[in-house]
């Protein structure tokens, strides 16, 4: 025993140093053990908060669509509406409740309806698009554009007066004579896109044997026909987007369009939904000029 004690007094520094470093290492393990256990429950909980989160949006946007069930197809027009007036209060209410929906919301509503989520390049895309279809226009001859003066009368729709009705107007007034269908039907009366098609075939085949009696340009037939000079304002803004869209028509199967962005947009956007007021109108028009003129992102 004496030994011992001798041996533990002549090397008790050395001791003394061995249980700090044994006492530093049980104290690193157990901040280690601490800290993983710590981090594993911070983990844990951060789990279960996001996976609360995500149910949390789908719950909301199961609800969204249950609450507009009857117009789940007006979902392609609110990416739009979101994109061009996230501000306003429309009149059609899914328009607003889809701009108060937070962003993954939107998205988590998009995935479940089956539409894919439109992504916009700039805040310009409306007048860079609209620019196109002027251009288009004045190449094919189709006479004084009513898209003139930074498109105001195209955007005095929204504007000024979304909430007018469509249904007043009677858009079969154009006249397509020497025609087999009309004669066939015995009706000479067409759609804007009808003239328009049938315009822009009949020009292209000028020099052809089946060369018809020319029209006169849509435009100006518009101008003339519609009084569209001293029109009450409303009037111009509906002819304004209906040209819009029949051309718009032309264009989406044209040679002029290599990349047929429109018939591949179709199988995912396109739906059936009842355009009642301006505001629909607006941006129906404004879905047509995306589909037209955006390509399909790869990831599709």
């Amino acid at each position: 025993m004496k030994d011992i004690i001798d041996f533990l007094n002549q090397n008790s520094d050395v001791i003394q140093i061995v249980l700090a470093c044994l006492s530093l290492i049980a104290s690193i393990i157990v901040a280690y053990l601490i800290y993983w256990l710590q981090t594993k429950h911070e983990k844990e909980v951060l789990r279960l908060e996001e996976k609360r989160r995500t149910d949390k949006i789908k719950t909301e946007a199961k609800q969204f669509l249950i609450d507009f069930s009857e117009e789940k197809e007006y979902l392609p027009l609110c990416m739009i509406a979101n994109n061009v007036n996230l501000h306003k209060k429309h009149h059609r209410k899914i328009y607003t409740s889809f701009n108060r929906c937070s962003i993954e919301v939107q998205e988590a509503i998009l995935k479940q309806a089956k539409f894919p989520v439109l992504k916009f390049e700039n805040d310009q895309w409306v007048d860079d698009y609209l620019k196109q279809v002027r251009d288009f226009s004045e190449r094919n001859n189709l006479g004084e554009s009513l898209l003139y003066d930074g498109f105001k009368y195209f955007h005095h729709t929204i504007e000024q007066c979304s909430d007018k009705k469509v249904s007043e107007f009677d858009t079969n007034i154009f006249t397509l004579p020497d025609n087999s269908v009309n004669r066939l039907f015995h009706e000479t009366n067409r759609d804007l896109e009808s003239y328009i098609y049938e315009y822009l075939k009949r020009e292209n085949t000028f020099d052809s044997e089946d060369q018809q009696q020319p029209l006169e340009p849509p435009y100006d037939v518009m101008w003339s026909q519609l009084n569209l000079g001293g029109c009450p304002e409303y009037q111009m803004c509906f002819w304004t987007v209906k040209s819009v869209l029949a051309i718009l028509s032309s264009i989406a199967y044209s040679s002029d369009t290599s990349s047929n962005f429109y018939v591949k947009w179709q199988t995912q956007l396109e739906t059936d939904v009842k355009i009642e007021t301006f505001e629909d109108f607006y941006y129906q028009a404004l879905l047509k000029l995306y589909m037209v003129y955006t390509p399909i992102p790869k990831e599709s």
